[in-house]
């Protein structure tokens, strides 16, 4: 692979993805921004599974929360790590190489020695979106920003640091500034496909990841101003 090829992915999508975007409807518009006012969740908010319940399928066992929210000057910043028994150019290819990210996340098309190209999730494969690339560093980091269709931005960075077992330590982050009412379920949504990474790194079925095991139960982790939010400003 390039060094220059990219991934990643966006924020979070909740309940079922509506097919023709997957951008959060009235991004940063305020708390109640893309709310389902019938049911009380956000009705569209990128990155979340297209799934149907089905009562007759057991609860999964919730997930606990392994990320927090720094409070900063730029407003919330969103904070997740991994530990992953497999090597940083291992993990470099599964974000970047469009055919192992598209395992478990979604794929991207174009020339990354542009500085851009259009990545599109695995909900929705017809509906790409254009992710342009700050840093690239094989093995390293990688830093992308994702623009929506009204504009706003999204960035995401991403930080592979080799163990002394040779595995890899991953640390993610995305700002949240503009977002402060998508935090509860961006949050979530990135665990649920951080995790997803890991089955795809170990060669498990990625579906035994199941989105109901993150979302809701941890929205109130996430939730910016939520007493039972992680914040690990002083």
């Amino acid at each position: 692979m390039s060094s220059h090829t990219v991934d990643v992915g966006r924020g979070t999508r909740i309940r079922r993805l509506r097919r023709g975007s997957i951008w959060p409807r009235n991004a940063g518009a305020g708390e109640n921004a893309g709310m389902d006012t019938d049911h009380g969740t956000p009705d569209h908010v990128a990155g979340t599974p297209d799934t149907d319940s089905d009562a007759s399928t057991p609860a999964p066992e919730p997930r606990t929360p392994t990320g927090s929210v720094e409070t900063t000057k730029a407003g919330p910043l969103l904070h997740l790590a991994r530990e992953l028994q497999h090597p940083p150019t291992v993990v470099w290819d599964h974000l970047t190489d469009p055919t192992l990210l598209g395992g478990w996340y979604g794929t991207w098309t174009g020339e990354p020695s542009s500085g851009s190209v259009q990545l599109a999730m695995v909900e929705a494969p017809d509906s790409p979106g254009e992710c342009r690339i700050r840093r690239c560093e094989r093995g390293h980091a990688l830093e992308v920003t994702l623009a929506d269709p009204e504009g706003n931005a999204w960035q995401l960075d991403l930080g592979l640091a080799e163990r002394p077992d040779g595995g890899t330590h991953l640390t993610f982050q995305q700002s949240l500034g503009g977002f402060e009412g998508m935090a509860a379920d961006v949050g979530p949504g990135w665990e649920y496909y951080l995790d997803r990474l890991a089955a795809s790194l170990d060669g498990r079925d990625v579906e035994s990841v199941v989105w109901e095991a993150y979302w809701p139960h941890q929205r109130e982790h996430y939730a910016v101003g939520s007493p039972g939010r992680a914040d690990s400003s002083d």
